[in-house]
């Protein structure tokens, strides 16, 4: 896991010293990708990549496949599925139910002032019983 977390900050360092790489890191308090930009359109982007995320329970590793809309410079919406496989329980001993594995993923991005951006991601589980019967 150490490892993985100091190849991606090493490959930030790499990728970020391009002007204009079609690679992407992404990074929060609880969650590091790297994101492989493909154009579509002028203003839409297919996004794929590979995303460690730490919470209290679980270390998964995800793999997103997001298509992106930039409605300006700073903002901008995307839409797509992801695939998520729990590398590591936090507690082992404890009977926990491990999250979704697949689940549809929706959000909007904000660029702000040096390089901070700011996001709004939703997950909606493909495994989701909303009580419904037919």
């Amino acid at each position: 896991m150490k490892n993985l977390i100091i190849f991606l900050c090493l490959y930030t360092t790499i990728a970020s010293s391009q002007e204009e790489s079609q690679f992407e890191i992404k990074d929060n308090l609880f969650k590091v990708g790297v994101f492989n930009n493909i154009s579509l359109l002028n203003n839409l982007t297919l996004q794929n990549g590979l995303s460690v995320r730490k919470n209290l329970d679980f270390v998964t590793l995800e793999v997103p496949i997001l298509i992106k809309h930039n409605i300006s410079n700073k903002w901008s919406t995307f839409l797509g599925v992801q695939s998520r496989k729990v590398i590591y329980t936090n507690f082992p001993d404890l009977n926990i139910e491990q999250p979704s594995k697949f689940y549809i993923s929706t959000g909007t991005e904000y660029g702000f002032k040096n390089n901070f951006t700011g996001n709004l991601t939703i997950g909606f589980p493909f495994d989701l019983q909303l009580g419904l019967k037919f």
